[in-house]
């Protein structure tokens, strides 16, 4: 954090500078974040003076609504210096929370002035049946990232009658609500124990029979706009770190080869000499950083159309949520091509428990096995583009566009 009396005001701070503003506060706590169940209080303090928490609040709430390009920016810094960090960017930037009023904001603020939600969306880990006043709800939901110190969770929950039987919605998919609560009222499992993304605190979340009044709850789910403004008319759009979060860490390993370079080779490491000296290192490092950049670029341009064409109605286009899965799971992809080639390159400087590139690596490979960035979920896309000027067409393959 910096301390420079000249600093300004992080109000002003774009969202790099942001984020290299919280960077000697993370890297402080580097073994303890990497370590523990919850990030250490001034972590969580410095994070929420940066906005993190805060990112898709909207403004008339007390949140930054922070222009989404300068979130990526800011998402991707964060990844860049510490990857469970940069995940909880986009896991816990308070988008789901916005369907509340703003006087519901300030019921819910804790102790410190803070409300930190943490919510699973992509699990339906609860049944949620309707009772007088609010919703019954029990449920188990895995993957809660950065549950450990939120203020409030959720879960995407199924709706149900009084015999138990799912409701459908219109869409043809079961009917989905999103309540939340106070995290004392969550039973918490401990399950996490990852490769890589070990400071997430990835925990199960349990409720039974949980009674959530209905004006904390979402009953529109995924469909529900309570605030209406491009950025929230994108109901995925915080989906979109997946790619960020890649980019920090790509960038973060292209950053450290060259940093490893400049240490002193050990005697008898011909290997350490030659590092970068060699000609497939040159090559490979170039093809590293232009598929970096060169997905950054897609990703960036993607979030800027679709928010240009939500700008015209409720929700951006059909063609605009393809191209946005695929930068996604594109990006993604092509940054885990890129810290392969650079933790081979680097040998047995990356392997070293502790070591910056080794963190990297197991980092990258986590959050690449997440569902929503599998290569499968192309399918979608593909299909899309190969059918969308036949007669009845687009026929979509893959899961649905939401």
């Amino acid at each position: 954090m910096a301390t420079k009396t000249d600093q300004k005001p992080v109000s002003e701070m774009n969202g790099i500078e942001r984020a290299n503003y919280a960077q000697p506060i993370i890297e402080k706590y580097e073994e303890e974040i990497e370590e523990g169940y919850r990030l250490p209080d001034e972590v969580i303090d410095v994070l929420w003076e940066i906005g993190m928490y805060q990112t898709f609040i909207p403004k008339e709430c007390g949140g930054e609504e922070m222009d989404p390009i300068e979130w990526l920016h800011m998402g991707e810094r964060l990844s860049a210096i510490n990857g469970s960090i940069g995940w909880l960017a986009m896991n816990n930037c308070g988008f789901f929370m916005n369907y509340l009023p703003p006087e519901k904001f300030e019921e819910i603020k804790d102790e410190k002035g803070r409300y930190i939600h943490a919510m699973q969306i992509g699990r339906w880990g609860g049944m949620a049946r309707k009772v007088e006043g609010g919703y019954q709800i029990s449920g188990r939901w895995p993957f809660m990232s950065g549950a450990p110190e939120a203020t409030h969770v959720g879960g995407a929950s199924i709706l149900v009658d009084d015999e138990g039987q799912t409701v459908m919605h219109p869409d043809g998919l079961p009917w989905l609500i999103m309540g939340q609560w106070p995290a004392e009222q969550t039973k918490f499992i401990e399950t996490w124990d990852g490769l890589g993304l070990r400071g997430t605190g990835r925990i199960d979340m349990v409720v039974e029979d949980l009674f959530v009044p209905t004006d904390m709850v979402n009953e529109m789910g995924f469909h529900g706009l309570t605030y209406d403004r491009p950025m929230f008319r994108i109901r995925l759009l915080p989906v979109h770190a997946h790619a960020s979060h890649a980019l920090g860490l790509a960038q973060a390993a292209l950053d450290e080869f060259t940093r490893i370079m400049t240490e002193k080779a050990a005697p008898g490491s011909i290997r350490k000499m030659l590092m970068g000296n060699e000609q497939i290192h040159q090559i490979n490092y170039a093809k590293a950083d232009s598929m970096v950049r060169s997905a950054r670029l897609f990703t960036h341009q993607t979030v800027i159309d679709a928010l240009e064409n939500a700008e015209k109605g409720k929700d951006c286009d059909l063609e605009h949520k393809v191209l946005l899965r695929q930068a996604m799971i594109y990006t993604t992809q092509v940054c885990k091509e890129a810290v392969d080639l650079i933790f081979h390159m680097a040998g047995s400087s990356a392997v070293f428990r502790g070591r910056k590139l080794e963190k990297i690596f197991r980092d990258m490979a986590t959050a690449w096995n997440h569902i929503i960035t599998a290569e499968v979920e192309l399918a979608s896309c593909g299909s899309y583009w190969i059918t969308r000027n036949m007669p009845g067409g687009p026929h979509l393959a893959g899961r649905k566009f939401l």
